[in-house]
């Protein structure tokens, strides 16, 4: 019998990554429409609002979001790891929280500067819609955690 994890995602074919990726990046254009959705309803003046992008290129932001931020958060990763200096049994035991910081935050700004390059607005504007981006997903992850937490009690019950 086959495990549903595998350990060594070279194991995993290109086909699954494709498929992955997709809709990755089709989940995050929506959330990219919802926050210049968000960002456009606190706006003053109609001058402020952002055009709302089609999905389609939303999608194409969303792809180009990722790679960069990708790009940029493994290299930060690298980086914090020089500079903590954490053990193989630190970073197991949770200390890689302290790796992830830097990249959130590189991942923010590089995010942002792909909305200012890519959507045509200036960088105030960007971090704005990124920082609903932001508030979406923690949201979203709120909810799945809260999902993992009651299935987690049910099961422990239930043993």
């Amino acid at each position: 019998m086959m495990p549903l994890l595998i350990a060594n995602p070279a194991q995993v074919p290109v086909s699954v990554h494709a498929i992955l990726t997709l809709l990755y990046v089709s989940i995050s254009a929506i959330i990219l429409r919802k926050a210049v959705s968000m960002f456009n309803k606190r706006t003053i003046t109609d001058e402020e609002c952002v055009a709302m992008p089609s999905f389609l290129i939303a999608m194409g932001i969303s792809l180009v979001a990722t790679i960069v931020v990708g790009i940029l958060d493994v290299g930060t990763v690298f980086v914090s790891q020089s500079i903590f200096q954490l053990s193989r049994e630190e970073i197991q035991s949770g200390y890689i929280a302290l790796l992830l910081i830097p990249a959130v935050v590189v991942g923010f700004f590089a995010y942002s500067g792909v909305l200012r390059w890519l959507m045509s607005v200036n960088y105030g504007t960007g971090m704005l819609i990124v920082v609903n981006d932001y508030i979406i997903r923690f949201v979203i992850l709120l909810i799945f955690g809260g999902i993992a937490f009651v299935l987690d009690g049910i099961r422990l019950s239930m043993s």
